[in-house]
Order: C-alpha cells, then sequence, then structure tokens
C-alpha cells in the first residue's frame, strides 16, 4: 500500500512489536482518531462535578426515605439506617474531594492550582460570608479562606458551596471560550495563510486546514487535569488540544495559538504498532520531538527545541515580541547566530515522514539539520541537543527551589 513501509526502528525502541509507518490518511489514522475523539469529549469536567453528581444521587436517596417515623412500619422503620448510610456517604464523598485539594496544596509544582481555587472563591460574596470574612479587605480574603482550609477546615455545607459555586464559574469560563474558540480559529488560520504566503512557514494551506478540521479545543480545570506549569498542551493521538481555565481572554488566545501550532504546522511520524488487542496507532515524532518508547513512560527527547520552535511560530504570526519558553528560544537562537538556519530548522519541524521517498531520505530535513548539529558539535552530534535539554532543565528546578525559599521565609 502506498505510504506503508515495515519500519526499521530499534527492536527494543518499539518493544519487538511489529510496526508501519502509515499517513494521516490512511483509514487506520482516522478511524483511530475519530474513536479518541468521541471519548475524549466526555473526559474533561471541572474538579468536585463528579463527587457532587454522587452526592446528588445520595441526597435523592435521602429525600426518598426520610419521611415522618410516626404510622411506619418495623419494616419502614429500617429504611432509617439506610438514610444513614447515605448520610455518611455524602459526608465521605465531599471528605475525599477535600483531601484531593490537600494533596494539589503538598504539591510543591501545584500549589498555584490550590491557590487559585481560594481565589476564585474570594469573588463570591456568598462563600465570603458563609467563611465570616466579609468585613476583611478583599486582597487578605483568598489568604485566610487557604489558611482556614488548611487549619481548622471548612464544614462540608461551606465546603460543598465552595465546590458548587467553582462548578457553576468554570461552567461560564467554558461556554465564553467556547464562545470566542471560532474567530480565534478563523484568526489564526488567516495569519498562517500570510506567513505561508510570506515564504516564512514550508506548509500548504491545504494541509493547516485538514488538521483544523482534525482539530477540538477544550477549556479544562487545572485541579483536575494536571497541566503542570503550562496554560495548555495538545495531544495528537485525541486530536484535542487544551486549554486552563484560569486564563485571562489574551493569554487564552495566545495559549490557543501555540497549541494551534502544535496541532496544524509540526510534521509528524506515525506508526502503526500491531499488538494482541489488536492494532495502535502511535507517534514517533511530532515536530521536533522524538518519543523515545524504551522506557515504561515514553521520554520526549528535543521538547525544548520543539516548544523553541513552536512559541517562536505563535509569536511571528500574532506580530509579539515577547512570548513564553523565552530560555529555550534563547538556546534555539544561539543555534542560529552559530550558523544553523532558521528556515532548515522550520523545514525540519514541519516535514512528515514519506515513504515515497527512498530509504535513508524519508525525514530528509531533519537529515540536514542533524548533520548540521554535526558539524557544529562533532564529538556530539545532536546529543547535544540532549545536553541542552538537561541544562534548561536543571535550571529551572533550581529556579524553583530558590522560589521555594524565598516563599518559605
Amino acid at each position: 500500500m502506498k505510504n506503508r513501509e515495515q519500519s526499521s526502528a530499534h527492536p527494543e525502541t518499539e518493544r519487538r512489536l511489529p510496526v508501519t509507518h502509515i499517513s494521516e490518511s490512511d483509514k487506520e489514522y482516522q478511524s483511530n482518531l475519530e474513536k479518541l475523539q468521541s471519548q475524549g469529549s466526555q473526559r474533561w469536567k471541572a474538579f468536585g462535578g463528579v463527587i457532587l453528581f454522587a452526592v446528588d444521587i445520595q441526597r435523592g436517596l435521602i429525600n426518598t426515605l426520610s419521611t415522618p417515623i410516626e404510622g411506619k412500619t418495623e419494616e419502614e422503620k429500617r429504611d432509617l439506617s439506610e438514610t444513614k448510610k447515605a448520610e455518611d456517604r455524602v459526608d465521605a464523598l465531599l471528605q475525599g474531594a477535600k483531601d484531593t485539594l490537600l494533596r494539589v496544596c503538598k504539591d510543591k509544582n501545584r500549589f498555584d492550582d490550590f491557590f487559585g481555587f481560594f481565589q476564585e472563591m474570594a469573588t463570591s460574596p456568598e462563600i465570603v460570608m458563609m467563611a465570616g470574612l466579609s468585613e476583611l479587605d478583599t486582597k487578605e480574603i483568598p489568604y485566610r479562606l487557604a489558611n482556614i482550609f488548611l487549619t481548622v477546615g471548612f464544614t462540608n455545607n461551606v465546603f460543598e458551596a465552595m465546590l458548587r459555586k467553582h462548578i457553576e464559574l468554570f461552567e461560564e469560563k467554558d461556554r465564553n471560550f467556547n464562545e470566542r474558540l471560532p474567530e480565534v480559529l478563523s484568526e489564526f488560520r488567516q495569519e498562517v495563510l500570510a506567513a505561508i504566503e510570506s515564504g516564512y512557514l514550508p506548509i500548504t494551506i491545504e494541509e493547516v486546514d485538514r488538521r483544523l478540521s482534525e482539530t477540538k479545543g477544550v477549556l479544562v480545570d487545572k485541579l483536575e487535569t494536571h497541566l503542570g506549569e503550562a496554560n495548555g498542551d495538545y495531544n495528537a493521538s485525541y486530536g484535542e488540544f487544551r486549554i486552563a481555565s484560569d486564563l485571562d481572554e489574551k493569554d487564552e488566545k495566545d495559549a490557543t495559538f501555540h497549541e494551534l501550532v502544535h496541532a496544524t504546522i509540526s510534521g509528524r511520524t506515525v506508526i502503526l504498532r500491531q499488538q494482541e488487542d489488536g492494532d495502535k496507532v502511535k507517534y514517533q515524532r511530532l515536530g521536533l520531538v522524538f518519543y523515545n518508547r524504551t522506557k515504561d513512560i515514553p521520554e520526549k527527547l528535543f521538547r525544548w527545541l520543539n516548544e523553541a520552535v513552536t512559541e517562536s511560530i505563535s509569536m511571528h504570526i500574532q506580530g509579539k515580541t515577547d512570548g513564553s519558553y523565552g530560555l529555550e528560544r534563547s538556546v534555539l537562537q544561539e543555534l542560529y547566530s552559530y550558523g544553523v538556519s532558521q528556515e532548515l530548522v522550520y523545514e525540519a519541524y514541519s516535514e512528515n515522514y514519506t515513504t515515497d521517498n527512498p530509504t535513508g531520505s524519508r525525514v530528509p530535513a531533519w537529515k540536514r539539520f542533524a548533520g548540521a548539529i554535526k558539524k557544529l558539535y562533532p564529538q556530539k552530534g545532536v546529543r547535544a541537543l540532549q545536553e541542552a535539554e538537561r541544562n534548561i532543565k536543571q535550571y529551572y528546578d533550581e529556579e524553583r527551589t530558590r522560589l521555594a525559599k524565598l516563599t518559605a521565609e
């Protein structure tokens, strides 16, 4: 079949399972995408949503069982014990939500998500009044709410009201996001088309349009869906980009453009892996990220480079001079200053693996890019890019430690 070949990837890398390279137009790719997207549309909920759904079921049971004792038969009186069990289940469910929020607080990488919950609660006069903090300065209220939660705690009634308010606010944000998204997508396409016509992007608008039609955007609650320190992410398997719900409209648009660059402009190497429970579509490469599957959790190689290029493209098409991934972009600029061409980097970023070319030339731009790196670093070659990844990670780890010490002081 056209655009198919048995992979020559290292057998250990692919777990010694037979794999076949496929293209995005193959039926296996399309059917896999449709299947995962149908699942993905149901996955993202606000924090507390599942808990309160279960709480409401128990409350309905309590209402059914709770009638006056007088006149009840012995069998009917036994219903009272079921009422008590349902009440206990409600308490356990709410305590479980409290425990989850506490775990988020204890995660050094997620404290901002934890504190953001109480910043949000501080905007609700009803919640502030229930917490007995109406007389405080508004700037102080989030800190007092968080402190109460971590020390004496809130009653289940107050905490349940907080969860319901959080879900109400998330649903409002979600509606606004979906109302704005079509306009953002249209603007993105318009700016990408201009970049293609100017020669800045080595891709066709037809390919961008096809990928846009296959891509869904969703708003997610960072308390429910861990995004780390990012404002969004893109999952090629699901054809879905996710944007954090705690962003203002400007940052939301910036994050959306960044993830759309991942979704529509980055090239890919797609494989079909034969497994006992059915064939699985996997990615060996997306943009300039290569997935090392020799580990239980696939390792992303050259992630810093991929994000630097993605953000650079996003900034260019928006006409911006500032953006995220500043350190990564500065290292990329060093490569440019040493003679690696931006045009070559963008070609390697956007090219797709193709079996139409002879063996050894299926990703020609990447081969040329790797050659340019080898020329710069004869002893290390592309391992120099991995070394840069480690250095960047070390820098961020040290910065987090430093900021944690400052906060503690």
